[in-house]
């Protein structure tokens, strides 16, 4: 597998990362039951707090990102050679930190994002 995609296969919590990219509780869920109605993910109930849960990347998933991970790190590599690379790490690291705040952030009618 790519080092793009290095990773996966590895369970996440739900309050983890996922949350930064869709602040919006309704969304989130959307998404995950796309994914798992695709069989793209399995969900399961995080041992150590039945009030979690915990997603893994399945079989289906996994051949997926093998499928797309050639042209992904081909659009990475050109992206990467028209902006530069210390420019694109610079932006990363932007991005970062703009997830570190917006796991504070509150949406209205929605609970504290990452903290569900």
């Amino acid at each position: 597998m790519s080092n793009l995609f290095r990773g996966a296969a590895q369970p996440l919590d739900c309050d983890a990362r996922f949350f930064a990219f869709s602040p919006n509780s309704t969304s989130r869920r959307r998404i995950l039951r796309g994914l798992e109605a695709r069989h793209l993910i399995e969900r399961r109930v995080a041992k150590a707090d039945l009030r979690r849960g915990v997603v893994s990347i399945s079989a289906k998933g996994l051949k997926l990102i093998e499928a797309v991970a050639p042209s992904s790190e081909a659009i990475y590599a050109a992206i990467t050679k028209r902006y530069g690379a210390r420019k694109l790490a610079e932006l990363q690291d932007m991005l970062h930190a703009l997830e570190g705040s917006l796991s504070q952030l509150r949406v209205s009618g929605d609970a504290e994002v990452g903290n569900e």
